[in-house]
């Protein structure tokens, strides 16, 4: 045998009569001319002998495995000492020994330590069968060929790959490559999802791809997708798609460039399509938001001109000098009348604002059926008359106990009742009915007025809807109460639901709501009537707005009061101080000097601890009323408020602190 270097000198050294090897000047001819050959070669080679593969190999393989396994693994068996490669490697042995044959076993992984510290290792190995003169295998040449950066690069490679395929179903995204001369078009997994295809197929063709385009799209999107590849440029455009999936319609944005490939000359294209079906239904809804705004805005305009004008010509008709007290009645309904309707506009604004902010605190309590259908009916029997309806109730003949809040519960039938009315020609007919069916009360109203289309139906219970059939009535309203009354309904858990079987054949609404699970333990609180007229009482009016505070001083003076009146906050304590009223109804938002600061100071002195403060402001969210009461305020009442209000809470605080008074 030659030199060898380090291996060939270690080979020489060692005593190999304790293995199967035999002691070394018995080698038979094969053994030491292959093993010469070993130590010869510049490439890592090795020699597995014997039935054992005893190993021997030259200083390239050496380095190779590193000293930690040249340690266990040299003169020793090589299936004993490399089972990280098993069964892969015995399987291969078995080849060489047993059939004689050359073979090779790529990456296989080895678990090597050249660095300090051990790391996994990948090699291509090559088993050539080492045979005796008589023909017979008795062991194997194994050459070893290190792949492992070449295994990481590719590795990363995959991870890149699968990292790229997640992002693009992350996205709903997917990328292409086509191209021009073959027609060939080569898409990403991901387009499956994107194009919603069915499970399996893909798209081969650009044919495939267009036809998916839908009708209205595919002249202007094959157009542009031309254009630029006869520039030799890019395009970015959107188009929809039908599914072929499910028939369904979905947008698609996508971006595409013209390549060229500088061996072959092959012009082809490449790019990313993705789904932005979501963003365009978000775009159109904002549009109709939008639109719905506008639409919302003008309408709040002309209902709030409409009771301006009769208000305004009132107020002319009460400056003329001949005015009897026949028009000066008619003057003041209809000043009245028309203040109530702009206050109800406001208010179911306002609801509206509390229930989608889950500020709208309920006031349930025990109250019948009757009561509740009585206070809408009265409400909305004014408008009934003036166009000759018949309204026609029918009621179950026992008592059916609510446990609802039944301002609320009768603005919901307020709304359907006046929507009823509104809706229907005059000499028409509306129709309450209730009935009650396994613990739940089922209210239907129903009319023969305009009806409402097919497609409306869905969106009537929307914010600021207005259906094409009733948006040409001058009481087409804001389009908020079939919304307030649903949102309503939902804080008692009830449901509504809306039917008509089209234009001009009337509507029916249902109003669902669950009963108290044990009426016969609910007890109704009385309500007390209440007496407004009082004499020997002083209330002191504070508010920047002369005519608010001139024209309730009179009213209160109307009721038995005293009535004193200041027109800003520092007056108004100085009043207070020389007067000590009993009743302070003051205004927040003034200049200077707001409500809270007057309230505050006012309770500092001893007559206004003792004095009912009542809040008179514009400012009526849940938020303004508990300020209100922090700074010391009673009540709170929200402008416009109707002046039987104000003396309904006279009456009340005075039948409560009646005691108190007296001793003023």
């Amino acid at each position: 045998m030659p030199e060898g270097g380090a291996m060939g000198a270690l080979i020489r050294a060692t005593d190999w009569s304790g293995t199967s090897l035999g002691d070394i000047s018995c080698w038979p001819e094969a053994l030491r001319l292959t093993t010469g050959i070993c130590l010869d070669s510049q490439f890592a080679i090795a020699v597995w002998w014997a039935a054992d593969l005893i190993q021997l190999y030259n200083d390239a393989y050496r380095e190779l495995m590193g000293e930690a396994r040249h340690r266990n693994a040299y003169a020793r068996s090589a299936l004993a000492t490399q089972q990280e490669m098993l069964p892969k490697l015995d399987e291969l042995a078995q080849q060489v020994m047993e059939c004689g044959e050359a073979v090779r076993g790529y990456d296989l992984r080895l678990v090597i330590e050249r660095n300090g510290y051990p790391e996994d290792r990948y090699f291509t190995f090559s088993f050539s069968p080492i045979r005796q003169s008589d023909g017979i295998v008795a062991g194997m040449l194994v050459a070893a060929h290190e792949r492992t950066a070449k295994m990481l690069v590719a590795r990363r490679l995959r991870d890149s790959d699968a990292r790229l395929v997640a992002a693009l179903n992350a996205a709903k995204m997917a990328s292409w490559e086509w191209d021009l001369q073959s027609d060939q078009l080569i898409m990403s997994d991901s387009a499956t999802e994107v194009f919603g295809l069915p499970p399996g197929e893909v798209l081969h063709d650009s044919g495939q791809g267009f036809a998916l385009v839908h009708p209205d799209d595919v002249a202007r999107h094959r157009t542009l997708v031309e254009s630029a590849i006869a520039a030799k440029g890019s395009w970015h455009g959107e188009f929809r798609i039908v599914r072929p999936r499910d028939g369904e319609i979905a947008w698609l944005e996508e971006r595409g460039m013209t390549t060229c490939n500088a061996i072959t000359g092959k012009v082809g294209t490449t790019g990313l399509v993705w789904d932005v079906t979501a963003s365009k239904r978000a775009e159109d809804a904002l549009r109709l938001a939008d639109r719905r705004k506008d639409e919302f805005l003008a309408t709040l305009a002309h209902e709030l001109r409409n009771p301006l004008a009769p208000i305004r010509s009132a107020a002319h008709l009460l400056g003329e000098t001949e005015l009897t007290a026949e028009l000066l009645q008619r003057c003041r309904e209809i000043i009245d009348r028309q203040a109530g309707h702009m206050t109800r506009l406001l208010e179911d604004l306002l609801d509206v604002s509390r229930i989608t902010s889950g500020r709208l605190d309920l006031k349930k309590r025990p109250v019948t059926l009757r009561e509740v259908v009585d206070s809408a009916v009265e409400t909305v029997r004014p408008m009934i008359d003036i166009k000759a309806h018949l309204l026609h109730v029918k009621l179950p003949d026992e008592t059916i106990l609510l446990d609802v809040d039944p301002l609320r519960i009768a603005q919901v039938l307020t709304n359907l009742l006046t929507n009823a009315a509104k809706y229907t020609d005059r000499e028409g007919r509306i129709e309450l009915d209730a009935a009650v069916d396994d613990g739940v009360l089922t209210v239907t109203i129903s009319d023969n007025g305009i009806g409402v289309a097919a497609q409306d139906l869905p969106h009537l219970f929307e914010m600021f809807s207005q259906v094409s059939s009733a948006i040409d009535r001058s009481e087409g309203g804001l389009g908020i109460g079939l919304a307030l009354s649903k949102g309503l309904l939902d804080l008692h858990g009830g449901r509504i639901a809306a039917h008509s079987r089209g234009l001009g054949q009337g509507m029916r609404f249902v109003v669902r709501l669950p009963l108290p699970l044990e009426q016969k333990n609910a007890v109704l609180a009385p309500s007390a009537p209440v007496n407004t007229a009082r004499h020997g009482k002083t209330i002191l009016l504070i508010d920047d707005n002369r005519d608010a505070a001139d024209c309730l001083s009179v009213i209160f003076q109307i009721a038995g009061y005293r009535v004193l009146t200041a027109y800003n906050g520092l007056d108004g304590l100085a009043t207070g101080a020389k007067e000590k009223p009993h009743i302070v109804i003051l205004d927040i938002g003034m200049p200077k000097m707001n409500g809270y600061e007057v309230a505050s100071r006012m309770r500092g002195e001893d007559w206004g601890r003792a004095a009912l403060l009542i809040a008179a402001t514009g400012w009526g969210q849940e938020t303004d009323k508990r300020m209100a009461y922090d700074a010391g305020f009673d009540h709170h009442l929200t402008k416009p408020f109707d002046p039987r209000e104000a003396l309904a809470a006279l009456a009340q605080w005075e039948k409560e602190k009646g005691s108190a008074l007296e001793k003023n």
